[in-house]
């Protein structure tokens, strides 16, 4: 499941939703989540959806835990693997982030798409526990097989939805200028003179802020230091 905000998001890159969709995290909390479903049926190129969650509940087919080693039950729905995968909200709460991302590439085919939503500044919120924040660096080390094409259908997004940034190419590094509302270098310098005058200055305001990553399955191992780009 996710917010309005994200589902946007996904709508923007609807062309790459096509063939099997496997969505990671589908469990519905009522009032605080959109419907992935309800999106991939009516507005995308999609031929089969298969909603997995650590729970049972509304909008989840298979309940199943995707740190483990047997996938076979949800291989048997698309023995062939995914040609898209949408994981939004989820990466967070789960302690074996690093065999839940191994396990995701492995049910994506070569040239698939994976869609994902992480937070990158935000309050804590436990479904049941929440474990991690996650920057583009870290979103790569986690997913080797995944192309994110030099970030060009990803972007940083506020999580009242009033801010978005492309991270494409260069704009990873004015990360930290974002969720601090746009201070600019000459104002960071005017804050530490101030500061070392004794001036007490306004502390930093982060907002709170997703990260929303699109990326493609590699058909081989990229070589050391290969970096993100088609």
């Amino acid at each position: 499941m996710t917010s309005p905000n994200v589902e946007r998001w996904l709508l923007k890159n609807r062309e790459f939703i096509t063939g099997t969709v496997l969505d990671v995290g589908s469990r519905h909390y009522d009032g605080r989540s959109a419907s992935v479903r309800r999106l991939v049926d009516k507005r995308t190129a999609a031929t089969s959806y298969l909603g997995i969650d650590l729970f049972a509940g509304e909008g989840v087919d298979i309940a199943v835990d995707l740190t483990g080693d047997d996938l076979d039950e949800i291989r048997t729905r698309a023995p062939d693997g995914f040609r898209t995968i949408v994981c939004l909200s989820v990466l967070e709460h789960v302690p074996q982030v690093w065999k839940m991302c191994d396990n995701l590439s492995e049910l994506l085919v070569p040239g698939g798409a994976i869609f994902l939503s992480v937070p990158f500044v935000f309050r804590i919120h436990d479904y049941p526990t929440d474990c991690w924040r996650f920057t583009p660096q870290a979103i790569g080390v986690l997913f080797p097989m995944i192309d994110f094409c030099n970030f060009k259908y990803s972007e940083a997004l506020t999580a009242d939805g009033s801010t978005n940034m492309r991270l494409f190419g260069s704009n990873v590094s004015k990360l930290n200028r974002f969720v601090t509302g746009g201070m600019s270098r000459t104002m960071k310098q005017q804050r530490k003179r101030e500061k070392y005058d004794g001036v007490v200055v306004t502390g930093y305001q982060m907002r709170p802020t997703m990260l929303n990553f699109l990326g493609f399955k590699r058909a081989t191992e990229p070589e050391q230091g290969q970096e993100q780009t088609l």
